[in-house]
């Protein structure tokens, strides 16, 4: 863990350690990251929502957006790389399907009642 990597104390990096650790390239590339004054839990930030946070309409929007372009075929837009890397994705299938149902617009909604 990274929290092996720091003196907790002084907070600063356990440079011997890091340089017996790691290759000399990756070495200085860890020590010359900063490091906070003061110890704070650990975060995980969503990059594809402003607030952070995830949600599967942000998952699918960024990989749409990954998509170079779509084509139409029977009335219907095709957009199968972007069902491959849906599939693909380590989540739970309930999740996968959701997300497949969104990007069809199959969610039952008032507007889509009408």
């Amino acid at each position: 863990m990274v929290a092996a990597l720091i003196d907790g104390n002084n907070r600063m990096w356990r440079e011997e350690l890091i340089r017996t650790t790691f290759k000399p390239d990756d070495a200085d590339r860890i020590l010359h990251i900063p490091l906070a004054s003061e110890a704070h839990p650990d975060m995980i930030f969503w990059h594809g929502e402003h607030s952070g946070e995830f949600t599967v309409r942000s998952a699918c929007k960024m990989l749409q957006n990954q998509i170079p372009t779509t084509y139409s075929t029977d009335s219907q837009i095709m957009t199968q790389p972007f069902y491959k890397q849906l599939w693909a994705l380590q989540l739970p299938n309930k999740i996968k399907i959701l997300a497949w149902k969104v990007s069809w617009n199959f969610i039952p909604t008032m507007v889509n009642l009408h």
